[in-house]
């Protein structure tokens, strides 16, 4: 043994620590290469030569390969003469034949010949191992078909491409609610196999990660090597190098870690990650469609062209920097255990970088560029108009804070503002770090209107959207969601994870958006058209393009295409008492009940043909709310809310809504809510605060979309930004109860509150607590509540809810929910068994006494439900449906699940 059970990383000195650590990963890698299977297979010996182009490609282990550089700084260190030009086109759960990309992004052979290869990296085999054996004969034939097309190809102009497979890390058991990986290691280990069988007939390298990470993860070490059980953290990422660099037969020796580190090593790691971060934007840009599909011959796709120009100079200036540079001895590469801080989460600054003139670029459609015309806030006020009774107050802008181009909005427990900016929109510049943020606005003396701001992170890139969780924030930066959290307690982001690969990019106007958490503990966000969307997860990859919402569970690692739909541009969405969800199509300004659009789909089908509840003749929205606060007058509670951003003016629409059988009819109340005579206005997202009014986000800006100007015409403003505040003069303001720290049975009572907005955020503070705290409280809170009590029901929905948050299964609280006299408390007990029904044994028995429910709702709950179901017997029980009276909603559910059926089954 290594050293004694006893012994504990947490009770030895932190040099001690590193050397262990050291120990652990020297041990592992210097054993397997003599004692591995793998090793025992004859390999040619992998030959570097001077000048070489090395492309790395495959999979979300390739694509994150760029974040952490370790294996380039070696392979730059080990041949500090050498030139090399290395560059990665890794893309998120690529799989050996499946690669969904842009429209006319074109395939890997002419990006291969771009670079002209003359080594190729592939790392494949985690996405296809979830096939399990009897996908393995396929795998083995798709591969051998790959190796012989890329050497078919002379992508240097004079000889075949040199190959080495690079087989998929094991799957880690990180413990908790993840999954323990135990079924999928012993595929991965047949897919392992497969890939050595296929290198040897085919006489290219095989770097076997399986055998020696699998070794490594079952030593009793503290330090784990990945983020989610299959995605290698900055840790991970520097134990695997070495793997690869000793497999390869180019180290020996490697010095062990000292507490003096490295700082050439980290300069030299830190240009490397400048330069893939450049690159992996030139290869995989945002607005992609307007770079290679429908929109490039649209206004605004103009200069785009010439800006990838700018960008590869740009990456080329960064290779010769990295060639220049001093260079550590190979073996010091791991001398220094990885910062704490990420090189991800710094935006390069591109210093002692030079911008290339692209020259004069054409701007069709010019207009005046004069951005006078944007007025004071005191000139905006006066060109509000609200009904009588109500009124208007600015909460922040520009003028004293970092609000620029706002997106987004979120209230925290404690009261406060977050504000998600991009200035940076709609497209970053080559060579200029951006400015997006996330800043947190304060009202400390309570009087209506900010008066301190903390930065929690800026320099971001092209965020359109967050949520605020698990101690921080879960924020959209395409192509990724990155979880930051405050781990010091200045409020200022210390602690960085990307949680989520693999969103699609091609234009931002699309991008994921909207977060909101749901009652049940979910994190549901959207994307809209053009997209193709592919995350590789521990549960295996998950697909979609041309819209959808998503559905994700932080605590499991669950993620899933909830909806499939092709919207135009989904931007907004809210969730209502009994936990009924609408989504609004922006481009549009249609609404839909969500729920008529989440039946489980096959990739690639895409569905539309779905029926809007809104009246049309509308310009283009921007979120959507509901008004349940008691600072507002009894008329108008409940009220639903939309904001437009473009067309006849600029405000806040609100309107009368009541169910229609399985989706919901709307009537606009005139006067609107707010007109702003102002063109510059955009509303685009709004929320109800901690004292009961409404606020809303205003991107402000004279041009607030992406299509019919260039993205460099000047009339774009990346300088305003406005947070409004509408309160009912006559109506008391509301005082935030304490939430944070409160203990769980005052948390509990605040669930009877009735604004929704104060029980998200105690719903919240509840499932995000250790479970075996909360769970005692809330049986003792179930058997006091008056069974007399109108909403005794409600209560128990609420309680249900937080059990779903928390991950765990009662199914007797559940029954008792599901016999409700209100149909929607049924039906929202419904939806919480469609996704407890696999742990249920009479799951089946239940859902069939649901579809044949006397309330439609509740049918088309079970056909959903039913619609997830593993069980041959699912599709019979959905069409009992039938035999009660029908609505385009129910028949629309039904049709989507016998679809699924169908599709499903011819997959397999």
């Amino acid at each position: 043994m290594l050293f004694s059970k006893n012994v504990r990383f947490s009770t030895i000195s932190l040099q001690a620590r590193r050397i262990l650590t050291f120990v652990l990963v020297v041990a592992v890698c210097g054993s397997w290469a003599t004692d591995c299977w793998a090793a025992k297979k004859q390999f040619p010996a992998l030959e570097i030569k001077e000048g070489d182009s090395i492309v790395i490609l495959g999979n979300t282990f390739a694509e994150r390969m760029h974040l952490f550089g370790y294996f380039e700084t070696f392979l730059h260190s080990k041949f500090p003469e050498h030139h090399l030009k290395i560059r990665n086109i890794g893309w998120s759960a690529d799989e050996v034949t499946l690669a969904p990309r842009p429209e006319r992004f074109g395939d890997r052979h002419q990006y291969l010949d771009q670079e002209k290869a003359d080594l190729i990296f592939a790392c494949f085999g985690l996405n296809e191992a979830f096939a399990g054996p009897k996908g393995v004969v396929k795998f083995q034939q798709d591969l051998s078909t790959f190796i012989e097309d890329m050497k078919s190809h002379q992508y240097n102009g004079h000889s075949a491409p040199r190959i080495v497979l690079v087989s998929p890390i094991a799957h880690e058991n990180l413990g908790g609610l993840l999954p323990d990986g135990k079924e999928h290691n012993e595929n991965l280990d047949r897919y392992t196999h497969a890939m050595a069988e296929v290198a040897d007939r085919h006489n290219v390298v095989l770097v076997d990660l399986f055998t020696p990470t699998r070794e490594l993860m079952g030593l009793s070490s503290d330090k784990k090597l990945t983020n989610n059980g299959i995605h290698l953290n900055a840790y991970g990422d520097w134990a695997v190098s070495q793997m690869m660099a000793r497999s390869l037969g180019l180290i020996d020796d490697i010095a062990p870690p000292s507490n003096t580190g490295n700082g050439i090593v980290e300069k030299l790691r830190r240009t490397i990650y400048d330069k893939n971060y450049s690159f992996f934007f030139h290869y995989h840009p945002p607005n992609a469609e307007y770079i290679h599909g429908q929109r490039r011959d649209l206004p605004g796709a103009e200069r785009l062209p010439e800006e990838l120009n700018q960008l590869y100079n740009i990456i080329g200036q960064l290779d010769e920097m990295i060639w220049k540079m001093e260079k550590p001895q190979p073996e010091r590469v791991w001398e220094q255990l990885p910062p704490e801080k990420p090189l991800w989460a710094s935006t390069p600054e591109y210093q002692g970088i030079t911008i290339p003139d692209i020259g004069e670029v054409r701007l069709t459609r010019r207009q005046p560029d004069d951005l006078s015309e944007i007025l004071t806030t005191v000139e905006a006020m006066e060109q509000f108009h609200l009904p009588d009774g109500y009124e208007i107050n600015l909460f922040a802008s520009e003028l004293k804070f970092n609000v620029a181009n706002p997106l987004a909005m979120n209230f925290d427990a404690e009261g406060r503002l977050w504000i998600a900016n991009s200035p940076t929109w709609p497209h970053p510049h080559p060579g200029k770090r951006p400015e997006d943020s996330i800043v947190i606005l304060e009202d400390t003396d309570h009087d209506g209107v900010a008066d301190k701001q903390t930065v929690f992170m800026d320099h971001l890139n092209m965020i359109h959207g967050f949520a605020l969780g698990h101690g921080g924030a879960y924020i959209a930066q395409t192509p990724n969601i990155i979880h930051a959290k405050d781990t010091d307690g200045d409020d200022k982001a210390d602690s960085f994870k990307i949680v989520l690969h693999g969103f699609g990019g091609e234009d931002v106007e699309h991008s994921i958006n909207n977060f909101k958490w749901g009652p049940d503990g979910a994190l549901y966000f959207m994307e809209g058209t053009f997209f193709h969307t592919q995350v590789e997860t521990a549960r295996g990859p998950a697909r979609s393009s041309l819209g959808s919402v998503f559905r994700y569970k932080p605590t499991t690692e669950q993620f899933e295409v909830f909806v499939n739909y092709r919207f135009a541009n989904p931007w907004g969405q809210v969730f209502d008492r009994w936990g009924q969800s609408i989504v609004l199509d922006a481009s549009g300004h249609n609404f839909y009940n969500m729920d008529l659009l989440s039946a489980k789909f096959a990739y690639p089908s895409s569905r539309r043909n779905a029926k809007t509840f809104s009246h049309g003749n509308l310009g283009s929205g921007g979120g959507i709310d509901l008004i349940v606060s008691s600072h507002f007058p009894e008329e108008v509670q409940g009220r639903f809310l939309s904001n437009q951003i473009c067309g006849g003016f600029r405000g806040t629409i609100w309107w009368d809504i009541e169910e229609d059988g399985t989706t919901y009819k709307v009537k606009r109340v005139d006067p609107e809510l707010l007109i702003s005579n102002d063109h510059h206005m955009g509303p685009i997202g709004s929320a109800i605060g901690p004292d009961g009014a409404l606020y809303l986000v205003d991107f402000h800006t004279p041009l607030a979309e992406n299509t019919s100007m260039p993205k460099r015409y000047k009339g774009r403003d990346h300088t305003h930004g406005r947070i409004w505040r509408i309160t009912y003069k006559n109506g008391p303001l509301l005082t935030l109860p304490k939430i944070v720290g409160e203990s769980v049975p005052v948390l509990l009572e605040l669930l009877k509150i009735y604004e929704n907005s104060t029980r998200h955020l105690v719903r919240r503070e509840l499932q995000e607590r250790d479970a075996d705290e909360v769970i005692p409280h809330i049986e003792e809170w179930i058997a006091g509540l008056d069974t007399k009590d109108p909403l005794h029901d409600l209560y128990l929905l609420e309680a249900l809810w937080i059990y779903q948050g928390l991950d765990v299964l009662e199914p007797q609280l559940l029954k008792r929910v599901l016999k409700s006299d209100d149909y929607r408390i049924r039906a929202s007990a419904t939806r919480a068994l469609r996704f407890w029904q696999h742990d249920i044994d009479d799951s089946l028995e239940l859902l069939r006494g649901l579809v044949n429910d006397e309330n439609i709702r509740v049918r088309m709950h079970a056909v959903l439900a039913l619609s997830a179901s593993s069980s041959e017997e699912a599709m019979g029980i959905a069409l009992e449906a039938t035999k009660h009276p029908m609505d385009p909603g129910i028949e629309k559910v039904l049709e989507d699940t016998l679809d699924y059926f169908d599709r499903s089954r011819s997959l397999e």
